[in-house]
């Protein structure tokens, strides 16, 4: 029963009335949609049960927690560390409703900001009940339909004794979005072999989880650890997060200064070398890796004499592009070893490659491959050799990549772009979207064209006039509403289908926002709207 009522101080869980809503616990939704307790999740697995709107911009997976984790949080973490500390604390004390709701209600507000001084606090004052808090962080953490309180949960569970549940939080692990709470619980509770659990772990993620556990394990000296970084430990959601991690923890220039290397090591040291060249920030990029110059020298020397796989020529052509900067500051360089001679040889030997005659059977190969990331990297490679991909993008359009979505419509043709606007107007089911703009009742497997749909609406505004079904589609769906007036303000009135003023009159009429009202207004009286800010939308050349 309840204990609210009594003066008792009780602890029995099985009396309390759970805070959260009915449903599948976050738990068992990553249970269900596990292939195995090794294995990633599948695509469905990714959207957790507390999660609301299916089209909502909001952080990609684990990347709130990463910001806070890489860059800081707010100021007011230790006050709020202690506020969720005494609420805890009651809550330990007696097993009420009111006590549990409470703590709850704090947790629902944010883990991210204050998990470490919470922790901080739990350890050092040593007053709290840890069987009763481990009893209680297994029951949120199992049972929980929220993400919040189930990061609290597993934090907590690393600071009690006990190594009984290392498997709940192994499985929560494998969502993105606790990866970095369970890494910390495990290097709290595991005393051995810690490493090898974080790589465990890393093998069944690949987004911000493994690039926080990448930085876990960047000083590590397992060499099969190390191998395992240049290989495929990298392969994060972005590779210039943990390229400089992992070429620098796991010894790219060593494992190069070898006569030999394997097949799996090339591929790893080239896209290795290409983040730390174009996708790294400062602190990490191939400035900031001291052996930076030998590493690269030894890659070339490993191409030998003819080089096949299509990562070294997508490599070699961005080393060369590195290396004929003519603005940078090559004096510096040549202190950590980019000396002129190096980069004579270099640049050299780099054009010798892009000249060989095989590679445009290859890269052609490539192109055909109904692999997404074997075309991926043939595409790349078609740009350094100039080999024009247009056709092949074109024929994959009903893979529904959206890097081929985009590199169709990124052209100055405009006989291609009506072709590939023709076709994408044939695939996408624009009535179905038009007839559910919210997505609500939009089964997952379909949300994939709400977000293509969005990504095509960005070219339309060189293209006045063309496009209008997908506009017209557009300003009905709550997301990309903003996006499709931008096209029509680039247009200009005089461009626009007859349908399209009545359309923006009706957009009066919906609960919109009041800026966007305006905008709707001023369309509506022949004005344009305010540029919005540059972005690069796309890593194509126009074809």
């Amino acid at each position: 029963m309840d204990r609210e009522s009594s003066n008792e101080h009780v602890w029995d869980l099985s009396a309390v009335e759970p805070p959260w809503r009915a449903g599948v616990s976050i738990y068992e939704h990553i249970v269900t949609h596990s292939r195995g307790p090794k294995s990633m999740l599948d695509n469905a697995g990714a959207r957790l049960p507390d999660e609301r709107d299916a089209h909502e911009t909001t952080w990609v997976t684990g990347g709130l927690d990463g910001a806070y984790r890489r860059y800081g949080g707010g100021d007011d973490e230790i006050r709020r560390a202690r506020m969720v500390y005494e609420a805890l604390a009651l809550a330990l004390a007696d097993a009420r409703t009111s006590a549990i709701a409470r703590l709850y209600e704090l947790l629902l507000r944010g883990a991210v900001d204050c998990a470490e001084p919470l922790l901080e606090l739990i350890a050092s004052r040593r007053e709290l009940d840890l069987d009763r808090l481990k009893e209680l962080a297994v029951w949120i953490a199992s049972s929980s339909p929220d993400r919040e309180p189930v990061k609290f949960a597993v934090a907590a569970l690393g600071v009690v004794p006990g190594s009984e549940h290392h498997d709940l939080l192994r499985a929560l692990g494998r969502h993105e979005e606790f990866t970095l709470y369970v890494a910390a619980a495990l290097e709290r509770a595991c005393e051995d072999n810690i490493e090898r659990e974080l790589v465990a772990l890393a093998r069944c993620v690949n987004g911000w989880g493994r690039v926080h556990l990448l930085d876990r394990l960047a000083a590590t000296d397992d060499p099969e650890i190390k191998s395992w970084m240049l290989r495929e430990g990298y392969q994060a959601i972005v590779y210039g997060l943990v390229a400089f991690t992992c070429a620098n923890a796991g010894g790219l220039r060593e494992a190069l200064e070898r006569d030999r290397v394997d097949t799996a090591l090339i591929r790893g040291a080239s896209d290795i070398i290409c983040a730390l060249i174009e996708d790294s920030a400062p602190s990490e990029s191939i400035d900031a890796y001291d052996d930076g110059a030998l590493a690269v020298e030894r890659y070339f020397y490993h191409l030998g004499d003819h080089p096949t796989l299509l990562c070294q020529l997508i490599t070699v052509d961005c080393v060369a592009r590195f290396l004929d900067r003519p603005n940078a500051d090559w004096s510096t360089r040549a202190r950590r070893g980019w000396t002129p001679a190096l980069r004579d040889r270099l640049l050299a030997r780099a054009r010798v490659v892009k000249q060989m005659q095989h590679w445009p059977r290859l890269v052609t190969a490539g192109l055909e491959s109904p692999d997404g990331h074997v075309f991926y990297q043939a595409d790349r490679a078609a740009v350094v050799i100039g080999l024009d991909a247009w056709e092949h993008h074109l024929a994959r359009l009903e893979s529904l990549e959206e890097h081929s979505w985009c590199a169709v419509v990124n052209t100055r043709d405009d006989a291609r772009f009506d072709r590939a606007l023709a076709r994408i107007e044939r695939i996408l089911p624009l009535d179905r979207i038009a007839a559910d703009p919210s997505g609500e009742s939009t089964p997952e497997s379909e949300w994939i064209f709400f977000h293509l749909m969005h990504a095509i609406l960005v070219y339309l505004d060189a293209h006045p006039g063309k496009g209008w079904p997908l506009i017209r589609v557009g300003l009905r769906v709550p997301e990309a509403r903003q996006l499709a007036l931008e096209v029509l303000s680039e247009w200009g009135m005089a461009n626009w289908p007859g349908e399209a003023k009545p359309m923006l009159e009706a957009t009066l009429l919906e609960d919109i926002t009041t800026s966007m009202r305006a905008d709707v207004e001023t369309l509506l009286a022949g004005r344009a709207l305010e540029p919005p800010p540059i972005t690069d939308s796309t890593d194509h050349a126009p074809m």
